[in-house]
């Protein structure tokens, strides 16, 4: 008889793609979203934000928070599930060089997202000419800066325990007829 079976590296890579394609959709849902400038009664602009103002619009994906993309995720945003995604799409690669840049990656993602999300008032200029940012960077790019400071300075070891890690168990099968005899019995 045949048996069927799923490995786990399916399963992360098939759970990072649908991260990532999650994260394309809030992207697009936020900046197609259709808008509408009025000055003194009169429509200056009418259709998706991004047509608008494309800083806004990419604004407005970092600020938003999950619980506008439905009851399912009220935590993180776009950027939140980019970084996760790539993080297991790049465990999935099994190799630890790869694994190694996207959880740097995801770090980075991550953060960027919360400090939007969670960094106070926002103005423009305030640290990077010609981009609104929010005031401080205390806490959620410092935490990035020390995360990824340390993994840096960690690689070999880093590397190593990621190769530990990831070939632990290259063969690893989820047995669809181990589950249902376990459901079974």
């Amino acid at each position: 008889m045949l048996q069927k079976s799923i490995t786990y590296k399916s399963l992360i890579r098939l759970m990072g793609i649908a991260l990532v394609l999650l994260s394309v959709y809030c992207f697009c849902s936020v900046t197609l979203n259709h808008t509408e400038s009025i000055a003194n009664g009169v429509t200056i602009y009418s259709g998706p934000e991004i047509g608008e103002s494309v800083p806004r619009a990419l604004l407005d994906v970092v600020w938003l928070r999950g619980g506008y993309y439905g009851s399912i995720f009220l935590w993180g945003g776009t950027l939140t599930y980019l970084g996760i995604g790539l993080l297991l799409i790049g465990m999935s690669t099994m190799n630890p060089k790869v694994a190694y840049w996207t959880l740097q990656a995801s770090i980075w993602l991550i953060s960027i997202n919360l400090w939007y999300q969670y960094g106070g008032v926002v103005s423009a200029g305030s640290i990077v000419p010609f981009l609104m940012t929010p005031e401080t960077l205390w806490p959620w790019m410092i935490i990035a800066l020390v995360a990824s400071f340390s993994l840096l300075v960690a690689y070999i070891p880093v590397t190593r325990l990621l190769r530990r890690f990831l070939l632990l168990s290259p063969h690893a099968e989820i047995s669809t007829e181990s589950i249902s005899k376990k459901s079974a019995g």
